[in-house]
Protein backbone atom coordinates (compact mmCIF):
# COMPACT_ATOMS: atom_id res chain seq x y z
CA UNK A 1 0.00 0.00 0.00
CA UNK A 2 2.77 2.50 0.65
CA UNK A 3 4.21 1.41 -2.65
CA UNK A 4 1.26 2.46 -4.27
CA UNK A 5 0.82 5.69 -2.32
CA UNK A 6 3.80 6.75 -3.18
CA UNK A 7 4.63 7.40 0.94
CA UNK A 8 5.10 5.62 4.28
CA UNK A 9 1.66 5.99 6.29
CA UNK A 10 4.21 8.49 8.70
CA UNK A 11 5.98 9.91 6.23
CA UNK A 12 6.92 13.25 7.74
CA UNK A 13 7.17 15.39 4.30
CA UNK A 14 2.99 15.11 3.83
CA UNK A 15 1.24 17.03 6.21
CA UNK A 16 -2.16 15.86 6.52
CA UNK A 17 -3.15 18.98 8.72
CA UNK A 18 -6.44 20.89 7.42
CA UNK A 19 -6.04 24.86 7.21
CA UNK A 20 -8.34 27.48 6.70
CA UNK A 21 -9.69 27.78 3.15
CA UNK A 22 -8.16 31.04 1.80
CA UNK A 23 -10.15 31.31 -0.51
CA UNK A 24 -13.61 31.04 1.06
CA UNK A 25 -15.46 33.73 3.88
CA UNK A 26 -17.19 31.15 5.31
CA UNK A 27 -15.62 30.22 8.48
CA UNK A 28 -16.02 26.48 8.16
CA UNK A 29 -14.35 26.32 4.86
CA UNK A 30 -10.63 24.02 5.23
CA UNK A 31 -8.62 22.82 3.10
CA UNK A 32 -5.80 19.91 3.43
CA UNK A 33 -4.71 15.77 2.64
CA UNK A 34 -6.64 12.72 3.35
CA UNK A 35 -6.52 9.26 2.60
CA UNK A 36 -9.83 8.20 0.59
CA UNK A 37 -10.89 4.75 -0.19
CA UNK A 38 -11.17 3.84 -3.46
CA UNK A 39 -14.08 2.39 -5.40
CA UNK A 40 -16.03 -0.86 -3.65
CA UNK A 41 -14.34 -4.22 -3.82
CA UNK A 42 -10.98 -2.05 -4.37
CA UNK A 43 -8.66 -2.43 -0.90
CA UNK A 44 -6.78 0.82 -2.23
CA UNK A 45 -6.37 4.02 -0.03
CA UNK A 46 -5.77 7.48 -2.35
CA UNK A 47 -3.95 9.95 -1.18
CA UNK A 48 -6.61 13.11 -2.04
CA UNK A 49 -6.70 16.83 -1.74
CA UNK A 50 -9.70 17.67 -0.15
CA UNK A 51 -11.83 21.01 -0.15
CA UNK A 52 -14.77 21.81 2.04
CA UNK A 53 -16.93 24.84 1.07
CA UNK A 54 -19.51 25.44 1.83
CA UNK A 55 -22.09 22.44 1.36
CA UNK A 56 -19.94 20.39 -0.15
CA UNK A 57 -16.84 18.24 -0.26
CA UNK A 58 -14.28 18.10 -3.72
CA UNK A 59 -11.71 15.96 -4.11
CA UNK A 60 -8.46 16.92 -6.15
CA UNK A 61 -5.51 14.81 -7.70
CA UNK A 62 -3.37 17.55 -5.62
CA UNK A 63 -3.16 20.47 -4.00
CA UNK A 64 -3.36 22.87 -7.29
CA UNK A 65 -6.25 21.44 -8.10
CA UNK A 66 -6.25 21.00 -11.61
CA UNK A 67 -7.51 17.35 -11.92
CA UNK A 68 -10.79 17.17 -9.86
CA UNK A 69 -12.05 13.19 -9.17
CA UNK A 70 -15.27 14.12 -7.45
CA UNK A 71 -17.59 16.17 -5.62
CA UNK A 72 -19.98 15.63 -3.19
CA UNK A 73 -23.17 17.47 -1.93
CA UNK A 74 -24.32 17.63 1.53
CA UNK A 75 -27.77 18.49 3.49
CA UNK A 76 -29.09 18.24 7.17
CA UNK A 77 -28.68 14.69 7.22
CA UNK A 78 -24.90 14.54 5.91
CA UNK A 79 -23.10 12.79 9.33
CA UNK A 80 -19.44 12.14 9.30
CA UNK A 81 -18.59 9.59 12.29
CA UNK A 82 -15.28 8.05 13.21
CA UNK A 83 -14.78 4.64 11.89
CA UNK A 84 -14.66 3.34 15.32
CA UNK A 85 -17.90 4.42 16.64
CA UNK A 86 -20.30 1.84 16.99
CA UNK A 87 -22.92 3.80 14.92
CA UNK A 88 -20.91 4.16 11.90
CA UNK A 89 -22.07 3.51 9.08
CA UNK A 90 -21.41 0.70 5.94
CA UNK A 91 -18.00 -1.00 6.16
CA UNK A 92 -16.82 1.15 8.65
CA UNK A 93 -15.88 -2.07 11.36
CA UNK A 94 -13.70 -3.37 8.46
CA UNK A 95 -11.31 -0.82 8.19
CA UNK A 96 -11.22 0.88 11.92
CA UNK A 97 -8.13 -1.01 13.26
CA UNK A 98 -6.34 -0.32 10.41
CA UNK A 99 -7.28 3.09 10.09
CA UNK A 100 -7.88 4.10 13.59
CA UNK A 101 -8.07 7.97 12.46
CA UNK A 102 -10.29 7.37 9.65
CA UNK A 103 -13.99 8.48 9.24
CA UNK A 104 -17.04 7.51 7.08
CA UNK A 105 -18.64 10.34 5.16
CA UNK A 106 -22.59 9.63 4.75
CA UNK A 107 -23.95 12.02 2.28
CA UNK A 108 -27.48 11.37 2.35
CA UNK A 109 -28.64 8.18 5.00
CA UNK A 110 -31.87 8.44 3.66
CA UNK A 111 -30.99 7.89 -0.34
CA UNK A 112 -32.03 4.52 -0.39
CA UNK A 113 -30.24 2.27 -3.16
CA UNK A 114 -28.34 5.93 -4.45
CA UNK A 115 -26.63 6.23 -0.71
CA UNK A 116 -23.26 6.51 -0.91
CA UNK A 117 -20.95 6.23 1.78
CA UNK A 118 -17.17 7.59 1.66
CA UNK A 119 -14.22 6.63 3.85
CA UNK A 120 -11.37 8.87 4.44
CA UNK A 121 -8.23 8.65 6.53
CA UNK A 122 -7.30 11.90 8.57
CA UNK A 123 -4.13 10.28 9.64
CA UNK A 124 -3.60 12.33 13.20
CA UNK A 125 -6.69 12.64 15.90
CA UNK A 126 -6.25 16.53 15.42
CA UNK A 127 -6.69 16.60 11.81
CA UNK A 128 -10.23 13.91 12.43
CA UNK A 129 -11.25 16.05 15.01
CA UNK A 130 -10.83 19.27 12.48
CA UNK A 131 -12.36 17.29 9.83
CA UNK A 132 -15.58 16.14 11.88
CA UNK A 133 -16.26 19.35 13.08
CA UNK A 134 -16.32 20.75 9.92
CA UNK A 135 -18.46 18.72 7.72
CA UNK A 136 -21.29 18.55 11.25
CA UNK A 137 -21.23 22.82 10.99
CA UNK A 138 -21.54 22.56 7.03
CA UNK A 139 -24.00 20.29 7.21
CA UNK A 140 -26.13 22.28 9.68
CA UNK A 141 -25.47 25.04 7.03
CA UNK A 142 -27.41 23.76 4.40
CA UNK A 143 -30.95 24.16 5.62
CA UNK A 144 -31.68 27.68 3.71
CA UNK A 145 -33.58 30.33 4.48
CA UNK A 146 -34.95 33.38 3.32
CA UNK A 147 -32.46 35.94 2.85
CA UNK A 148 -29.10 33.87 3.21
CA UNK A 149 -26.58 35.52 0.88
CA UNK A 150 -25.03 33.15 -1.74
CA UNK A 151 -22.37 33.84 -4.21
CA UNK A 152 -21.72 31.60 -7.77
CA UNK A 153 -18.58 29.46 -7.24
CA UNK A 154 -18.26 29.22 -10.54
CA UNK A 155 -20.12 30.27 -14.15
CA UNK A 156 -23.38 28.10 -14.62
CA UNK A 157 -27.04 28.24 -15.78
CA UNK A 158 -30.30 28.75 -13.27
CA UNK A 159 -32.52 25.37 -13.60
CA UNK A 160 -35.42 27.94 -14.33
CA UNK A 161 -37.17 27.92 -17.91
CA UNK A 162 -35.79 29.44 -19.61
CA UNK A 163 -32.12 28.82 -18.63
CA UNK A 164 -30.71 31.82 -17.34
CA UNK A 165 -26.67 32.08 -17.56
CA UNK A 166 -25.26 33.36 -14.34
CA UNK A 167 -21.62 34.02 -13.60
CA UNK A 168 -19.06 33.46 -11.13
CA UNK A 169 -19.07 35.97 -8.24
CA UNK A 170 -22.24 36.83 -8.88
CA UNK A 171 -24.56 37.60 -5.55
CA UNK A 172 -28.25 36.72 -4.64
CA UNK A 173 -30.46 36.23 -2.08
CA UNK A 174 -32.03 32.84 -1.05
CA UNK A 175 -36.33 33.42 -1.41
CA UNK A 176 -36.92 30.09 -0.70
CA UNK A 177 -35.94 26.38 -0.46
CA UNK A 178 -38.68 24.22 -1.80
CA UNK A 179 -39.80 20.11 0.32
CA UNK A 180 -37.46 19.11 -2.20
CA UNK A 181 -33.89 20.99 -1.24
CA UNK A 182 -34.46 23.35 -4.17
CA UNK A 183 -33.63 26.79 -3.89
CA UNK A 184 -35.01 29.47 -5.52
CA UNK A 185 -32.58 32.72 -5.84
CA UNK A 186 -33.46 36.66 -6.28
CA UNK A 187 -30.25 37.67 -8.40
CA UNK A 188 -29.33 40.85 -8.86
CA UNK A 189 -29.17 42.26 -12.15
CA UNK A 190 -31.55 39.29 -13.07
CA UNK A 191 -35.37 40.23 -13.17
CA UNK A 192 -37.04 37.11 -12.34
CA UNK A 193 -36.37 35.09 -9.64
CA UNK A 194 -34.25 31.87 -10.60
CA UNK A 195 -34.28 27.95 -9.52
CA UNK A 196 -31.34 26.18 -8.87
CA UNK A 197 -31.89 22.64 -8.29
CA UNK A 198 -30.67 20.58 -4.95
CA UNK A 199 -28.27 18.38 -7.49
CA UNK A 200 -26.53 21.53 -8.64
CA UNK A 201 -26.20 23.70 -5.38
CA UNK A 202 -22.33 23.07 -5.29
CA UNK A 203 -22.00 26.19 -7.28
CA UNK A 204 -23.20 28.19 -4.45
CA UNK A 205 -21.45 29.17 -1.89
CA UNK A 206 -23.22 31.18 1.25
CA UNK A 207 -21.50 34.25 2.23
CA UNK A 208 -20.87 35.03 6.04
CA UNK A 209 -23.82 37.88 6.97
CA UNK A 210 -23.04 38.89 10.41
CA UNK A 211 -20.72 42.79 9.40
CA UNK A 212 -22.19 46.13 10.10
CA UNK A 213 -25.22 46.87 7.94
CA UNK A 214 -25.94 50.75 7.50
CA UNK A 215 -29.97 51.77 7.25
CA UNK A 216 -31.51 53.81 5.54
CA UNK A 217 -35.11 55.26 5.03
CA UNK A 218 -37.06 55.11 1.91
CA UNK A 219 -39.58 57.20 1.11
CA UNK A 220 -41.93 56.10 -1.47
CA UNK A 221 -44.98 58.56 -2.37
CA UNK A 222 -48.35 56.96 -3.28
CA UNK A 223 -50.05 59.99 -3.96
CA UNK A 224 -49.86 63.61 -2.72
CA UNK A 225 -50.56 63.53 0.81
CA UNK A 226 -49.39 59.48 1.42
CA UNK A 227 -46.10 58.64 1.70
CA UNK A 228 -45.35 54.86 2.46
CA UNK A 229 -42.36 53.91 4.43
CA UNK A 230 -39.87 51.49 3.63
CA UNK A 231 -36.12 50.08 4.96
CA UNK A 232 -33.09 49.46 3.01
CA UNK A 233 -30.49 47.46 5.10
CA UNK A 234 -26.88 46.86 3.99
CA UNK A 235 -24.89 48.31 1.13
CA UNK A 236 -24.91 47.74 -2.38
CA UNK A 237 -25.53 43.80 -4.23
CA UNK A 238 -26.17 42.87 -0.57
CA UNK A 239 -28.82 45.49 0.53
CA UNK A 240 -32.81 44.37 1.13
CA UNK A 241 -35.62 46.11 1.30
CA UNK A 242 -38.27 45.70 4.34
CA UNK A 243 -41.66 46.78 3.98
CA UNK A 244 -45.12 46.04 5.25
CA UNK A 245 -48.56 47.05 3.55
CA UNK A 246 -51.41 45.38 3.28
CA UNK A 247 -50.69 42.39 1.39
CA UNK A 248 -48.15 41.62 4.49
CA UNK A 249 -44.56 41.64 4.82
CA UNK A 250 -42.38 42.15 1.79
CA UNK A 251 -38.78 41.90 0.84
CA UNK A 252 -36.92 42.53 -2.06
CA UNK A 253 -33.92 43.94 -4.25
CA UNK A 254 -36.30 47.62 -4.17
CA UNK A 255 -39.42 48.82 -2.87
CA UNK A 256 -42.81 46.89 -3.91
CA UNK A 257 -44.73 50.08 -3.92
CA UNK A 258 -43.24 52.37 -6.83
CA UNK A 259 -46.01 54.37 -7.77
CA UNK A 260 -44.23 56.24 -10.18
CA UNK A 261 -43.24 59.41 -7.87
CA UNK A 262 -39.98 60.38 -7.13
CA UNK A 263 -38.49 58.19 -4.24
CA UNK A 264 -36.87 59.51 -1.16
CA UNK A 265 -33.92 57.60 0.80
CA UNK A 266 -32.60 59.20 4.57
CA UNK A 267 -29.57 57.76 5.48
CA UNK A 268 -29.84 57.30 9.26
CA UNK A 269 -27.24 57.30 11.59
CA UNK A 270 -25.85 53.75 13.48
CA UNK A 271 -25.59 50.25 12.16
CA UNK A 272 -26.72 46.91 12.99
CA UNK A 273 -24.68 43.27 12.47
CA UNK A 274 -27.88 41.56 12.35
CA UNK A 275 -28.04 38.85 9.41
CA UNK A 276 -30.33 39.21 6.87
CA UNK A 277 -31.74 35.98 7.94
CA UNK A 278 -32.83 37.71 11.34
CA UNK A 279 -33.77 40.29 9.94
CA UNK A 280 -36.23 38.77 7.78
CA UNK A 281 -37.64 36.64 10.39
CA UNK A 282 -38.07 39.56 12.43
CA UNK A 283 -40.04 41.09 9.29
CA UNK A 284 -42.14 37.82 9.02
CA UNK A 285 -43.09 37.66 12.32
CA UNK A 286 -44.38 41.50 12.72
CA UNK A 287 -46.46 40.56 9.64
CA UNK A 288 -48.14 37.64 11.23
CA UNK A 289 -48.51 39.07 14.51
CA UNK A 290 -49.86 42.62 13.22
CA UNK A 291 -53.00 43.45 11.49
CA UNK A 292 -52.51 46.05 9.03
CA UNK A 293 -54.38 49.83 9.48
CA UNK A 294 -53.49 52.05 7.08
CA UNK A 295 -53.77 54.83 10.30
CA UNK A 296 -51.67 52.68 12.50
CA UNK A 297 -50.31 52.86 15.90
CA UNK A 298 -53.32 50.61 17.26
CA UNK A 299 -55.34 54.42 17.04
CA UNK A 300 -58.11 52.67 15.12
CA UNK A 301 -56.76 49.39 15.47
CA UNK A 302 -53.82 47.47 13.70
CA UNK A 303 -50.43 49.09 12.55
CA UNK A 304 -48.68 50.28 9.34
CA UNK A 305 -45.80 50.57 7.64
CA UNK A 306 -44.11 53.36 9.46
CA UNK A 307 -45.36 51.15 12.84
CA UNK A 308 -43.21 48.75 11.05
CA UNK A 309 -40.30 51.06 10.40
CA UNK A 310 -39.81 52.39 14.01
CA UNK A 311 -40.58 49.00 15.24
CA UNK A 312 -37.40 47.25 12.96
CA UNK A 313 -35.09 49.98 13.83
CA UNK A 314 -35.80 49.19 17.43
CA UNK A 315 -35.21 45.79 16.49
CA UNK A 316 -31.99 46.94 14.90
CA UNK A 317 -30.30 49.26 17.40
CA UNK A 318 -30.85 52.17 15.04
CA UNK A 319 -31.66 55.13 17.36
CA UNK A 320 -35.45 55.90 16.33
CA UNK A 321 -35.43 59.99 16.76
CA UNK A 322 -34.49 60.63 13.81
CA UNK A 323 -36.94 59.24 11.93
CA UNK A 324 -40.11 61.46 10.89
CA UNK A 325 -43.19 61.90 12.82
CA UNK A 326 -45.49 58.87 12.63
CA UNK A 327 -49.29 60.31 11.13
CA UNK A 328 -50.75 58.41 13.96
CA UNK A 329 -48.61 60.52 16.41
CA UNK A 330 -50.03 62.96 14.74
CA UNK A 331 -53.80 62.39 14.43
CA UNK A 332 -53.34 61.69 18.26
CA UNK A 333 -51.92 64.78 18.65
CA UNK A 334 -54.86 66.32 16.06
CA UNK A 335 -57.89 64.46 18.57
CA UNK A 336 -56.18 65.60 21.74
CA UNK A 337 -56.31 69.52 20.48
CA UNK A 338 -59.40 68.79 19.02
CA UNK A 339 -60.99 67.52 22.44
CA UNK A 340 -59.61 70.41 24.56
CA UNK A 341 -61.05 72.87 21.67
CA UNK A 342 -63.86 70.98 21.98
CA UNK A 343 -64.20 71.38 25.87
CA UNK A 344 -63.24 74.61 25.91
CA UNK A 345 -65.99 75.99 23.96
CA UNK A 346 -68.51 73.65 25.59
CA UNK A 347 -67.52 75.32 28.91
CA UNK A 348 -67.39 78.61 27.54
CA UNK A 349 -70.77 78.52 26.27
CA UNK A 350 -72.20 77.45 29.43
CA UNK A 351 -70.96 80.07 31.34
CA UNK A 352 -72.36 82.19 29.57
CA UNK A 353 -75.99 80.62 28.91
CA UNK A 354 -75.58 79.39 32.27
CA UNK A 355 -76.64 75.77 31.56
CA UNK A 356 -75.79 73.53 34.51
CA UNK A 357 -77.38 69.91 32.62
CA UNK A 358 -75.32 67.69 32.12
CA UNK A 359 -76.87 66.36 29.41
CA UNK A 360 -75.98 69.06 26.76
CA UNK A 361 -72.48 67.52 26.99
CA UNK A 362 -73.60 64.87 24.82
CA UNK A 363 -73.94 66.86 21.71
CA UNK A 364 -70.05 67.49 21.87
CA UNK A 365 -69.24 63.84 23.31
CA UNK A 366 -69.25 61.78 20.00
CA UNK A 367 -65.79 61.17 20.84
CA UNK A 368 -65.34 58.51 17.85
CA UNK A 369 -67.58 60.88 14.89
CA UNK A 370 -64.48 63.12 16.08
CA UNK A 371 -62.32 60.23 15.30
CA UNK A 372 -63.69 59.54 11.95
CA UNK A 373 -63.49 63.31 11.23
CA UNK A 374 -59.88 63.62 11.21
CA UNK A 375 -59.73 59.88 9.68
CA UNK A 376 -60.27 61.05 6.28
Amino acid sequence: MADFLGLDDGDPAVDFSPKKLTSSSDAIGIEGWLLKKSAPRNTKWIKRWCVLDGSSLATFEAEDRAVKKGAYLFNPKTTALCLRKSSAPGESPSYAKTHPFGFALDCNPEAGKNRIILYFDAKTVDSLESWLQAIAVAALGTSWQECDIVKMKDDCTSDSKPNYPLQAGQVAFVKQQDKDGDVLLDVNSVEQPQWMFRSRLMFLHRELDFGKKSAELVLVPQSEFIVHWALRIGNGSVSRVYEFEAEGAIIGKTTALDKGYELESKPLRGWTKKSHREIAEFTRHFAATNSYNVTGNDTFGGKNCQDFVVELCTYLAIDTEQLPARTAETVKAGLVIAGVAAGTALLASSLLSGRKDDSDWSQFADFAGLQRTLEV
